[in-house]
């Protein structure tokens, strides 16, 4: 089997040319992610459990969200940004300029960090 690597991509353009904000931007979305205090929730056991069962991840719903434990600590861990279309307020606080990017690209219902 031949290992596709560019082919197996879209560019960015071949969606919409406002995904080309991104790299424009990349330095302002890095400055705000380094300076920002996130709200990180542990999801590790919630995962593991998941995935040992079924062999994939199961997607974070919001009442699983807000019942999950805020930690600093190693495993898998989800700060949003937006959450079904919405600002995840005590992140995009944080973050508001790349909000803002991401509001103008449009089409994002979900989008956040994962550690």
């Amino acid at each position: 089997m031949v290992q596709q690597t560019e082919r197996s991509f879209l560019k960015p353009e071949q969606l919409t040319k406002k995904l080309l904000v991104l790299p424009k931007y990349q330095d302002l979305i890095r400055e705000e992610f380094d300076n920002a205090q996130l709200e990180y929730k542990d999801f590790s056991h919630y995962q593991d459990k998941y995935i040992k069962k079924t062999g994939q991840g199961y997607p974070i719903l919001e009442k699983e969200y807000y019942e999950a434990k805020q930690s600093e600590s190693n495993g898998w861990h989800l700060a949003p940004l937006i959450y079904n279309g919405q600002r995840y307020t005590p992140n995009a606080k944080q973050m508001p300029r790349t909000c803002k990017i991401l509001e103008f690209i449009g089409h994002t219902h979900y989008c956040g960090f994962t550690r």
